[in-house]
């Protein structure tokens, strides 16, 4: 399965693809401080909690782990994410 990540926060189209794939991710690409990720055919993204949200993004207080690992993340505690809703001026 890969190593287990945690997740803190967890964007709203990141969630729905972590949903697909059951969890499991695979590396696309590693950067120094995020890691992008293909979750079935979404890309995701992987930072360090404190990090800007959007809807793709993912959040963890875990270190990041090694570029070339499988990777299972764990939204289950995860605070959800989504924009606010847009309110038409009067």
């Amino acid at each position: 399965m890969g190593r287990v990540i945690p997740l803190s926060d967890v964007g709203w189209k990141a969630a729905a693809a972590l949903r697909a794939s059951g969890g499991r991710t695979r590396v696309l690409a590693a950067l120094s401080e995020s890691i992008y990720l293909t979750a079935g055919d979404a890309i995701v993204w992987l930072g360090r909690a404190g990090a800007t949200l959007h809807p793709r993004a993912m959040l963890t207080t875990a270190p990041l782990p090694a570029p070339a690992a499988a990777l299972h993340l764990d939204a289950g505690g995860a605070r959800p994410w989504a924009p606010a809703p847009v309110v038409p001026a009067p």
